[in-house]
């Protein structure tokens, strides 16, 4: 045990935020560490707050729980505040539970804070030097000693890890490096807190030097910031020494790369030595101490490296985690290092309060050359560069030092200042060490950890090409306070490189780049940190609208415009006249102009940028339209030409923007004496007169920039009169009279007829009139009929009818016959003689088709015919030019036919569908019989069987014929269902466990109506989805019958072989256990498989999967833990067993038998015991009170007489169900 308290305090003195440490902040969040109290106690206890050149209001309060207190502090001052009172709401206890003990520390000025805890003997001290922000991360792998181990003390300390949120809704995923309560080594788990809640992590052994039973690699990742310390309650020395270790850690990005270590004064069997902690996989680690030692740890792996001579350096290729354990004596001291760079001040103040027979050392860690620069309170003798010896392994770079002062140096009490005024560097690292071998030891570096560094600069920018000058703004905080500008791919210059707000000059070549990046990276003793800007440069916008352009009065269309457009958004164009755009936001688009632009006689069109980039103004250009007047063209007006007569005179002129012209024809005539005479012949050809009318033009030429222009007439060509006297024709020679219709068009529309018989006109002249035959004509049998034109200039043209003069027609509607009364009848009549055309009629109701106007047709009788039994039909002749109409008549009559029907039902596949003649006849009997099934199959039977080995929908054809030769043809539609596919499937079959079936049947038709299931073992089911339990490992035959809701069935078969499970069983040892103490649970499970699965269940809301778990009970009870083990084959078997959890003895400190019903008797809790002896004497070591019952407390009594308040010794003897026996003593105050 530690022999004597030594403290000393140390206060930071702040020169500028380029030198604000890390454990100096405004913010501070801790979690109190479980101390044993068989180590003499778990108090006093204190937080040390020290405050610098401000009166300072301090809070600090509980978040998650009830206390809050706030008090001022005057300027440079270290404050006492004691928690005593609220150690039981304060200690972060127990382990693996979410409680409500956060600290929270908050002052309006800087502070430095101390967690101290106090003995009152020196028996187990401890203080925490609390990070404030930087103590704040996301990520922590936890450092601890590995050659120690915890003491022997009742209740046995542990090492111990304690985390608080400073969020609500904080997840945190913990990966233990060795067995912890309630977790197994190297299993990730999470928690979830909010701000002010805390979480303790408890190693389940106080071997902590066992390999594989350290908390040493601990992983910690949050969502959120959190804050991590760590805590090995009274580690064991060599020699003796028992000494709490603990203080809270930083983050894995505020650790570092390089360490130096200043070797203490241990005995040379201790394990004064560095303990380094990888936080990155593939770490190589290089020790230099005049030899070289390398090493390559993974993330988590501590290494130990024995410290033997003055000065040690440490460099890693990654972050790592420094540990120095060292001392005096066996008396253990414990720092984590800060790394040399990125850290450190150019003054510290410190304090000397210990013992002035304790040995007092300050370390110094600086660069070369500025050894010679220190001073202590004034004087630098105190601290000569003779005392500096160079650092091996860093080329000569760094130096350090170990000092001793006596009283008379540093006194006892007081406040001391070391400085350094080198100009180039005067950043120094300073630690204290003091004790003594029978004192004990307190060991703390007071230098910062890696301080993080915010580098930002202003958001991007955007400017146009003409600016040439920019403002750039950034900062640089945290670790670092300088920076400097460069640029990526600029040629420009900056006003001043190294000012946070300054300008740069853009170069021509950087102008015309489209970006430019601009980094601040920030300068000092820290790795840099860089942040980036981009400058966007844009263009002015560059327009252009294109050439002026002419255009003629008569070519007047949609000009179109070609605009180009650079470095704006848009542009849109506009008319100085009223013309319209295709589209006035589209540089490429058209123009028309308006006829006001016309009269204008020119417009100006306008490109106007919009939209420029950067707030770059916007440009214009312009082009013009110039409109020039057309020619105009005039010729003799249309005119006719007869075919007979094809040659005109024409003639015209052509004035204004031409004089010129040219004739052109839609013909192919010839124009006398040429094309480009105005005045001229036209000579028709016979195309021309054939087309009916040809097209003669005058276009101008020689236009310039206007179009052609033209005057055209229209020559129509009078055609050859067309005389049409009618078609030849006969007539009845009983009809003197003719309706004579003619025609005359074309170049005449009138005419004149002439007979070459004798027979007479109406009128000669007029076209429809009528002509009586003469006795010549009749005579003769014909005779010709002439039409000639008249009227016009064109030759005369004529026409010939040929009347022919006929006798009466003859008609035969064919011979009468007799047919069924199912089919239609053929009709086939002719017609001779003076027409060949007639019209059938029935006598009766029937129909002809398609129509009863040709002779060769069909008649439907309709059933008023057939049940008359005959039908006479007629046939007349028609177009008779004057005669009578004659008739024939044709008589039909009727064969009864017979009715052709079935019986059929629809079938299953590959199943007979069974087909029934249903047929009948009035007259005589059905002789045969024919079947068309649909399937390109064929029967003649009179009943047919038919099998369709393929599902679907036919159509069944029936043919019935009688012994009158009468045929009857039916059609029915026939549906044949698809098969069901019987099939199904089961999980793996074991002895015993249940076996589902699962029906995995398809069918194609209706649906599965029923399931008729043989398990092989004389038992069934009739569900889809039986279960069964096997009794025996043995083969069953297991059938499956399907019906569909058609009929349809099938059947599957399928031999199920059912195997053997497994045996469950375990043992627990030991039974009955200790509560927070560990169980080992052993599968002792069996089977013919090997087993796969281990879950078990421990019947406090627990489990696990692996095979032997060990397990801790946090509460007394009795407990059913159940295993539940799977083969290899899916066979489960379950067993349980009850184990008994037992607490130790848990004894009060006070009691107040006032008969408030509260707190009125001292008795021990914890148990169940065995035994039980527990006894009470007074200051006079009087036996007062005696009791063997756990139930029987004391009441504050002797004799019936109330004690007075005091403190009373305790005696307390108990024997747990376990075996062990605990003796234990000590003392209780009695308030009233």
């Amino acid at each position: 045990m530690k022999k004597a308290l030594n403290k000393f305090l140390f206060i930071l003195l702040l020169t500028g935020s380029s030198h604000l440490f890390a454990q100096i902040d405004t913010v501070f969040w801790f979690a109190a560490p479980w101390i044993t109290k068989g180590h003499n106690d778990n108090k006093p206890l204190a937080l040390r707050i020290s405050t610098f050149s401000n009166t300072t209001t301090v809070r600090v309060r509980q978040p998650a729980n009830s206390y809050d207190t706030t008090f001022i502090v005057p300027p440079n001052t270290l404050f006492t505040k004691f928690l005593n009172h609220i150690v039981d709401s304060l200690e972060n206890i127990p382990a693996d539970r979410i409680k409500n003990r956060g600290l929270k520390i908050t002052s309006n000025y800087p502070i430095t804070v101390v967690w101290d805890f106090i003995t009152p003997v020196p028996y187990n001290p401890e203080t925490y030097s609390l990070k404030g922000q930087n103590g704040m991360g996301l990520e922590f792998v936890c450092p601890f000693q590995t050659k120690g181990d915890n003491g022997g003390y009742s209740p046995t300390p542990k090492s111990q890890i304690d985390i608080v949120a400073t969020q609500n809704a904080t997840v945190i995923w913990i990966t233990p490096r060795c067995n912890v309560i309630g977790h197994l080594a190297g299993v990730t788990y999470s928690i979830s807190l909010n701000a002010g809640q805390s979480y303790g992590i408890e190693n389940v052994t106080r071997f902590a030097s066992v390999a594989g039973q350290n908390l040493g690699g601990t992983i910690i990742v949050a969502n959120k910031p959190i804050t991590v310390s760590v805590s090995d309650d009274s580690v064991g020395g060599v020699g003796g020494c028992y000494d709490l270790m603990g203080d809270q850690i930083v983050p894995v990005d505020i650790v570092g790369k390089e360490y130096i270590i200043n070797k203490g004064g241990l005995n040379s069997s201790q394990f004064e030595g560095a303990y380094i902690v990888a936080t990155e996989n593939f770490t190589g680690v290089i020790i230099n101490d005049g030899a070289t030692t390398y090493t390559v740890l993974n993330k988590g792996d501590t290494y130990f490296y024995k410290t033997a001579q003055p000065l040690t350096y440490v460099q890693a290729d990654k972050n790592v985690y420094l540990l120095h354990a060292s001392g005096f004596g066996c008396e253990l001291g414990e720092a984590l290092l800060p790394p040399i760079n990125c850290a450190g001040s150019n003054q510290v103040s410190f304090s000397r309060n210990t013992s002035t027979t304790q040995s007092f050392f300050i370390n110094v860690l600086c660069k070369s050359g500025s050894e010679g620069n220190f001073k202590l309170n004034g004087s630098a003798a105190l601290v000569p560069a003779s005392s500096f010896t160079t650092v091996p392994g860093t080329g000569g770079i760094w130096k350090g030092a170990q000092i001793q002062y006596n009283t008379t140096a540093v006194p006892l009490g007081s406040a001391n200042l070391i400085t350094n005024n080198n100009p180039v560097d005067s950043i120094f690292a300073l630690g204290i060490i003091n004790g003594a071998p029978t004192e004990g030891c307190l060991y703390h570096y007071m230098s910062s950890f890696l301080r993080r560094v915010y580098t930002t600069v202003g958001p991007d920018q955007n400017i146009c090409s003409a600016t040439t000058t920019i403002a750039l703004t950034g900062t640089v905080q945290g670790g670092a306070t300088t920076g400097i500008w460069t640029t990526i791919g600029g040629t420009g210059s900056f006003a001043s490189a190294t000012s946070f707000n300054t300008t740069y000059s853009l170069s021509p070549s950087d102008l015309g780049l489209s970006e430019l990046k601009f980094v601040l990276s920030s300068t000092g003793n820290c790795n840099p940190v860089r942040d980036t800007m981009v400058l966007h440069i844009f263009k002015s916008p560059v327009v252009t609208a294109g050439a002026s352009v002419s255009l003629c009065k008569n070519n007047i269309h949609p000009v179109t415009l070609g605009g180009t457009l650079n470095f704006a958004a848009g542009a849109n164009w506009t008319s100085s006249g009223s013309g319209s755009f295709g589209s006035t936001g589209a540089l490429v688009t058209t123009y028309l102009a308006s006829p006001a632009d016309l009269l204008a006689g020119s417009v100006t069109l306008s490109l106007t940028s919009v939209g420029s980039l950067s707030g770059c103004p916007n440009t214009y250009d312009s082009l013009k339209i110039n409109f020039t007047n057309s020619p105009t063209v005039a010729i003799s007006p249309d005119a006719y030409v007869c075919a007979n007569n094809p040659t005109i005179a024409i003639s015209g002129t052509v004035t204004g923007g031409s004089t010129t012209g040219i004739w052109t024809t839609s013909g192919t005539g010839l124009f006398t004496p040429s094309t480009t005479s105005l005045s001229s012949i036209y000579q028709l050809t016979p195309a021309d007169i054939s087309s009916g009318s040809v097209i003669i033009k005058l276009t101008s030429t020689l236009n310039g920039n206007c179009l052609a222009v033209f005057d055209s007439l229209i020559l129509t060509v009078s055609p050859t009169p067309v005389v049409n006297a009618g078609i030849n024709d006969t007539i009845c020679s009983s009809n003197i009279f003719y309706n004579l219709n003619g025609s005359v068009t074309g170049g005449a529309s009138a005419g004149i007829w002439t007979t070459m018989g004798n027979g007479t006109f109406g009128s000669t002249t007029a076209l429809n009139t009528i002509y009586t035959l003469g006795s010549a004509d009749t005579l003769l049998g014909q005779v010709k009929i002439v039409l000639t034109s008249t009227g016009s200039d064109c030759l005369p043209v004529t026409d010939t009818l040929l009347l022919t003069i006929a006798k009466s027609p003859l008609v035969n509607a064919g011979p009468n016959g007799f047919y069924c009364d199912n089919q239609r009848i053929l009709l086939n009549g002719s017609v001779n003689g003076l027409t060949t055309t007639g019209a059938w009629t029935t006598l009766g109701t029937g129909i002809f088709t398609p129509d009863d106007s040709l002779l060769t047709t069909y008649y439907q009788p309709s059933p008023l015919d057939i049940s008359n039994g005959f039908v006479n039909l007629l046939l007349t002749s028609t177009y008779n030019k004057g005669c009578s109409a004659v008739r024939d008549t044709i008589k039909i009559t009727f064969k009864p036919a017979p009715n052709a029907d079935f019986i059929s039902n629809n079938e299953c596949a590959k199943k007979a569908a069974i087909f029934t003649d249903n047929s009948t006849t009035s007259v005589g009997t059905i002789t045969s019989w024919w079947w068309n099934f649909g399937d390109a199959t064929t029967a003649i039977s009179s009943n047919a069987n038919h099998i369709y080995t393929t599902p679907g929908s036919y159509t069944v054809a029936h043919v019935a014929n009688s012994s009158n030769g009468c045929t009857d043809t039916i059609y029915k539609p026939i549906t044949i269902y698809f098969l069901p596919n019987a099939m199904f499937y089961q999980n793996t079959p074991c002895v015993g466990n249940i076996t589902q079936f699962v029906d995995s049947t398809k069918t194609l038709s209706g649906s599965i109506i029923a399931w008729n299931w043989n398990f092989g073992d004389l038992t069934g089911s009739g569900v889809q989805n039986p279960q069964h339990a096997f009794s025996a490992a043995t083969n069953y035959t297991v059938s499956l019958i399907v019906t569909s809701s058609f009929g349809c069935k099938d059947t599957v078969t399928k031999v199920v072989t059912v195997i053997p499970g497994p045996n469950a069983d375990f043992s627990i040892n030991p039974n009955p256990v200790e509560a927070l103490e560990q169980t080992n649970l052993t599968d002792l499970s069996t089977g013919p498989a090997s087993l796969t699965n281990w879950n078990w269940y421990f019947g406090d809301s627990t489990a696990s999967n692996i095979q032997n778990p060990p397990h801790i009970y946090n509460n007394p009870g009795n407990y059913m833990i159940t295993l539940a083990v799977k083969d290899i084959n899916g066979c489960i078997d379950t067993v349980r067993k009850e184990i008994s959890v037992v607490l130790l003895p848990d004894i009060p400190t006070a009691f107040s038998p006032n008969n408030d019903g509260q707190n009125d008797y001292f008795l021990v809790r914890g148990g169940p015991f065995k035994s039980i002896n527990v006894r009470i004497y007074n200051n006079w070591g009087q036996l007062i009170f005696e009791t063997n019952d756990q139930l029987d407390g004391w009441n504050g009594t002797f004799n019936g007489t109330e004690q007075p308040i005091g403190v009373y010794v305790w005696v307390v003897d108990v024997e747990m169900f376990t075996g062990k026996r605990i003796k234990k003593t000590g003392d209780v105050t009695l308030l009233r």
